[in-house]
């Protein structure tokens, strides 16, 4: 057993070391266009940075519009941390144009005190990265949209990144195929077969066409294999059907963790994890639990066979865990009533 707790802390150690991933996201920094640097333009860019930065916190898009409708994104510059300017050139319409953007990032002690203050959910903790596979036919037939042309669909990504969400797109080839199918043809097979490790279970399924003298897209949000939410919407411009699909990934995600949140006190809980046979499992097992943004810190206490004995901090309570493993494919809760909840890992 002492030889197995020394695995798991090495493997601790490891999971701990940096890797690279795709470019964080900060919550508490936005940015806007100002006509200038003056203080009357600037606490009114504030303001609307704040907006967003509310919009990406809030586990209720409607809480955010409230907070914004009340006023509260008036007390702004009070609450900002520092900013900066930076100007862009724009050539779009073949004329050279000088663009002021402002960029801030406000205290997140006081951005979280306050929305505690209103009773509005903030979403914490680490984010899931939805993988997108995303298929576009503009009459040529339907194409996937890869990672070196995610450029070509910026619009989605954008609204993704207002939203607190940063997007993966594939980069290897040879998942070209399978992926083309479950984004074109709602092939539920293929969708499961391009699934990634415990980190990457969200999929973000898109179809965008042309459809008259528009578009249409269809968008479905997967969680392991199973279907979370699907829509279908048309307009004039794939533009707007292109946000429509950050838009659902982060309505359902950001709903998900508004249920889960408000289901048990938090603390910190003792759990058994059965199947914890080796270094590797519990590394796919630490790498699982560092997805759920609720579980704060994780303790190994205990190893016995292949039961694994930690102690969790959750912000959730122990409903919210055990709601989060049902929804997910990694652990299965033991029907066993012990004391100490159990659970078993999965193949």
């Amino acid at each position: 057993m002492f030889r197995f707790l020394l695995l798991v802390c090495f493997c601790a150690v490891l999971a701990s070391a940096p890797v690279a991933v795709a470019q964080s996201l900060d919550l508490y920094e936005g940015e806007t266009e100002v006509a200038d640097q003056g203080e009357t333009e600037r606490n009114a860019g504030l303001a609307r940075i704040l907006a967003g930065v509310i919009a990406r916190l809030a586990s209720d898009p409607s809480q955010a519009a409230a907070a914004s409708i009340d006023g509260v994104t008036a007390a702004a510059s009070s609450m900002v941390q520092q900013y900066r300017y930076r100007q862009d050139v724009d050539t779009a319409s073949g004329v050279i144009a000088y663009r002021q953007i402002l960029i801030a990032r406000f205290d997140q002690a006081m951005v979280d005190a306050m929305l505690a203050q209103r009773g509005i959910v903030s979403w914490q903790g680490a984010r899931p990265e939805p993988q997108v596979w995303l298929a576009i036919d503009d009459g040529s037939g339907p194409r996937l949209v890869t990672a070196g042309q995610a450029n070509a669909v910026a619009a989605l990504s954008a609204q993704a990144r207002s939203r607190g969400l940063v997007l993966r797109f594939p980069d290897n080839a040879a998942l070209s195929e399978l992926g083309l199918r479950a984004a074109w043809d709602g092939d539920a097979e293929a969708a499961d077969a391009v699934l990634g490790g415990a980190e990457a279970q969200i999929q973000l399924l898109g179809r965008l066409y042309r459809a008259g003298g528009g578009w249409m897209a269809q968008w479905t949000l997967r969680d392991a294999s199973a279907e979370v939410a699907r829509i279908t919407r048309s307009a004039t411009s794939a533009i707007p059907l292109l946000a429509a699909g950050a838009d659902l990934a982060a309505d359902e995600l950001a709903r998900r963790y508004r249920d889960l949140a408000v289901s048990g006190p938090p603390g910190q809980y003792l759990v058994q994890v059965h199947g914890i046979a080796s270094a590797e499992a519990y590394a796919r097992l630490r790498a699982y639990l560092d997805t759920l943004p609720f579980v704060r810190a994780v303790q190994a206490m205990d190893a016995d066979g292949d039961r694994l004995t930690l102690r969790l901090d959750l912000a959730s309570g122990m409903e919210g865990f055990r709601a989060a493993v049902g929804q997910g494919v990694v652990l299965r809760e033991d029907a066993a009533g012990d004391e100490v909840p159990g659970f078993r890992m999965m193949p």
